[in-house]
């Protein structure tokens, strides 16, 4: 995922055709033991880049900041119920 570069078509499975945005990077990923693994780059993920919260994770989908964490913002504003993100 690439808040800067990513677009929200097809897949996004490899490095080159990255996702835009968690919501749609967490659509087309696979659950399981383990599940897919989403690579996230720095960036803000938020409201005005078109997250959807809150988001739903799949189970046994795993979010990795690929860089510092503190380059990497989820933005869940605005979303009173769970700060952005559902775990099922």
């Amino acid at each position: 995922m690439n808040a800067a570069t990513g677009v929200n078509t097809g897949t996004c499975a490899s490095a080159g055709s990255p996702c835009k945005t968690i919501t749609y990077a967490m659509g087309q990923a696979v659950a399981g033991n383990p599940g897919d693994v989403i690579n996230v780059a720095p960036g803000t993920y938020n409201v005005a880049l078109g997250e959807v919260f809150p988001i739903t994770f799949k189970s046994g989908v795993a979010l990795v900041a690929t860089g510092s964490v503190v380059s990497t913002t989820i933005g869940g504003g605005g979303d009173t119920v769970k700060q952005g993100l559902i775990n099922i």
